[in-house]
């Protein structure tokens, strides 16, 4: 069920690099996915924000015990499968 719900949701090209690539990565940063896929960061952050609304995509801060803001971290709401 949760496959077909996605394909339904899947809309471009990006969408689903980005949601393949979190289905076999498992959790990233916007700046993993800039390295990984090659594509600008503001194109990125629009194509996160429309898998979020959605309800492809979970965004959540992970304290990394530094000072300053914490990491975003990007991953797939559970029971959606990649592929």
């Amino acid at each position: 069920m949760a496959e077909q719900k996605l394909s339904l949701v899947i809309e471009s090209d990006l969408q689903k690099k980005i949601v393949d690539l979190l289905g076999i990565k498992g959790p990233m940063t916007r700046g993993d996915m800039v390295r990984q896929l090659q594509i600008a960061r503001t194109t990125i952050y629009d194509t996160l924000s429309k898998l979020m609304n959605q309800n492809v995509v979970n965004k959540y801060p992970v304290n990394n015990s530094k000072r300053g803001r914490p990491k975003v971290v990007f991953t797939l709401k559970n029971g959606i499968i990649a592929g």
